[in-house]
């Protein structure tokens, strides 16, 4: 799966706004490649990131990445840390992996 955290939507650190710094700000030079980040995302960010931290007890990074794990469809994940904390929080992932059962993963 390429893009498994959907440009760092699924992180959700643009829920709120868009940092200065990242990917999607205005200043950036990827900005062109990327719309303004539709609401239904937003939306559905909010509900991942209640179930991760509520139920799963985890980050909505690592629900993502674990989704990918545990999709049967899924070849293999690419990952796109840009450095060690990134990397080690995608770690995590494989925790969180053994908890998803068929109703969470629809």
């Amino acid at each position: 799966i390429w893009g498994a955290l959907d440009s760092g939507i699924l992180t959700g650190k643009y829920a709120n706004e868009i940092p200065k710094g990242s990917r999607l700000h205005k200043d950036s030079r990827f900005a062109s490649f990327f719309d303004k980040i539709p609401q239904w995302k937003h939306d559905k960010v909010r509900k991942l990131k209640t179930l991760a931290e509520n139920k799963l007890n985890t980050t909505i990074t690592s629900l993502a990445m674990a989704w990918c794990l545990k999709n049967e469809d899924t070849t293999v994940i690419i990952l796109g840390a840009r450095n060690r904390k990134q990397l080690s929080a995608t770690f995590q992932c494989f925790q969180v992996y053994k908890k998803l059962d068929d109703k969470i993963m629809k």
